[in-house]
């Protein structure tokens, strides 16, 4: 039978009080026998850890499988184009088999790195990261892990404090304060299925462990993409001032380097420095050279490395720039099932809007007031299908015809 690692709720607790679980390095490979009095492997109380078995490329069906075990992909397979969806799982299967080609002895499955685009309102692509491998008896295992920033409140208002989350799910509507859109599952409705790079691995089995660590609730965090990001605004989260800030870039990178090396390093790592390794190691469909200097205000350019020693309204510009533009140099192995355009819709009082021929779903990012459904104001954070749409009302503005701006697919 496979055994797998487990961690203590007390004994997590008890690194992260001590200050012995932040800020260093953490082996994820075998645990000696007999750990060392007052050791991590001690305290953390694992089990010893079976490998993966024989890597063999999975078929359509059996991807389909395992990534139908996550609800939000289940109900995308059920609810997107059928077409669309088979297509990209076939683009899946030849990845994978193109990267089972030039495995060697060490490689013991894939990474495979997620953009799901336009995840959020300001336009911001969400990058997650995921794992496949076979068990002993040859059955496909995944894995995922993934970050999110959580408002604390009931809204994403500027300004408004969030919570870095760690998570092994994209389910994540129990965490999300009121009915606010969970960003994974706004980009499946507006975008479709996400673009995928495909890496191979030698411990993809690395990412529950390193999801038992990071996802802890004890191992919250404030979302931020420098040590700066919180001084002076929103602070760091009460009772975890040892714990560094991160964005889903920071979580990304450290989890990859954990199934590259079996090991798990905590260590604060900012942005410009994660989003650099995963350039650098052609991750994220991202050339370095675009990003090393980014537009910071009108006429000012300055390189993406000092982002953490600049005021934060600046950074969050400088964020801004790099995350609603990156994965846009380079092909990915997998492309997304759909693209995403920007489009104006005029609107004149009376009129119901209409939507070009091939739109399926939408998200404004502007409508004038006025614009309703079903006599409720337009939510800028929700996606829209074509049918909802064309049973808005608009009564006018003031010369009684506007425009509303929007992402369709």
């Amino acid at each position: 039978m496979e055994e797998s690692r487990s961690v203590g709720a007390d004994a997590v607790g008890r690194l992260i009080e001590t200050g012995r679980f932040w800020h260093r390095v953490h082996d994820l490979g075998a645990i000696p026998a007999d750990p060392s009095p007052g050791s991590v492997e001690e305290e953390l109380d694992w089990r010893p850890v079976i490998s993966p078995g024989r890597w063999t490329s999975p078929s359509v069906s059996e991807l389909r499988c395992a990534l139908a075990s996550e609800p939000l992909f289940a109900r995308a397979f059920g609810e997107l184009n059928e077409e669309d969806v088979t297509r990209w799982l076939g683009s899946l299967c030849r990845g994978t088999d193109e990267r089972t080609t030039g495995m060697n002895g060490e490689h013991r499955g894939l990474a495979l790195v997620l953009r799901f685009k336009a995840a959020y309102p300001t336009g911001i692509h969400h990058l997650a990261i995921a794992s496949l491998w076979c068990s002993l008896s040859g059955e496909l295992r995944i894995g995922l892990l993934h970050h999110e920033s959580v408002p604390v409140g009931s809204s994403r208002s500027k300004g408004g404090a969030s919570r870095g989350r760690v998570y092994t799910t994209f389910d994540t509507a129990s965490c999300y304060p009121g009915d606010l859109p969970l960003p994974v599952a706004t980009s499946l409705q507006l975008v479709g299925l996400p673009d995928v790079n495909l890496k191979r691995v030698q411990y993809p089995h690395a990412i529950e462990a390193a999801a038992l660590y990071l996802g802890h609730p004890q191992a919250a965090h404030a979302y931020g993409a420098t040590e700066a990001w919180t001084s002076g605004h929103q602070g760091k989260l009460e009772g975890f001032e040892e714990a560094p800030n991160m964005t889903c870039f920071a979580v990304v990178d450290k989890a990859l380097e954990a199934m590259r090396t079996n090991a798990l390093d905590l260590r604060q790592k900012d942005l410009p420095r994660s989003f650099f390794a995963l350039c650098r190691d052609d991750v994220i469909s991202t050339r370095w050279a675009r990003f090393s200097s980014l537009q910071a205000g009108p006429g000012q350019v300055v390189p993406f490395m000092t982002m953490p020693s600049l005021e934060r309204k600046t950074q969050v510009t400088m964020f801004l720039r790099a995350a609603q533009s990156w994965g846009e140099d380079d092909p990915w192995d997998v492309p997304s099932s759909r693209g995403l355009t920007s489009a104006i819709l005029h609107l004149s009082a009376g009129d119901r809007p209409s939507l070009p021929g091939s739109a399926l779903a939408v998200r404004f990012t502007s409508i004038p007031r006025g614009a309703q459904l079903d006599g409720q104001c337009i939510d800028l954070a929700r996606v829209y299908p074509r049918a909802d749409v064309e049973r808005m009302t608009y009564e006018g503005g003031e010369d009684g015809a506007d425009e509303a701006r929007l992402e369709l697919r």
